[in-house]
């Protein structure tokens, strides 16, 4: 008897434990090498096709699109997320035809755009899910 009682009263305490610890984030950020060099390369081969007559080939804008690199890049994408740069793209990018672009290569542009703006490459690339992009914050240089 005293048992039965035990047993609910411990696992009620130990569920209340279990609820009452913090959940570890997954987050990581975008200097820890969250792309490979080979995803950038891929990237900036669709991005010189596809993106350059607007943003120019270094990244650097043009008249009829902003540049991509330094403040522009960390006003419109700085302490936000990879998975919101990639929806941004998709959504909106290129402007003539929205969404053309397959994820993966939406994806490996991002991984361009990191690498223009100082982000470092690693050994994994970056995820081509959106709740995997989410994780992926984009501080501030």
């Amino acid at each position: 008897m005293i048992r039965r009682l035990m047993l609910p009263a411990a696992a009620a305490m130990f569920s209340g434990i279990v609820a009452a610890a913090p959940v570890a984030s997954q987050e990581t950020s975008a200097q820890a090498g969250v792309y490979t060099v080979e995803q950038a390369d891929a990237g900036e081969s669709v991005f010189n096709t596809r993106c350059s007559a607007c943003h120019g080939e270094n990244l650097e804008g043009t008249p009829g699109g902003p540049a991509l690199v330094r403040a522009n890049f960390m006003f419109a994408f700085g302490d936000r997320t990879v998975g919101d740069l990639f929806a941004f793209m998709k959504a909106s990018m290129p402007p003539e035809a929205p969404g053309t672009l397959t994820d993966q290569q939406f994806v490996n542009i991002a991984a361009h755009l990191l690498r223009g703006n100082g982000y470092p490459a690693g050994m994994t690339a970056l995820p081509n899910t959106p709740d995997g992009l989410s994780q992926i914050r984009i501080p501030r240089l």
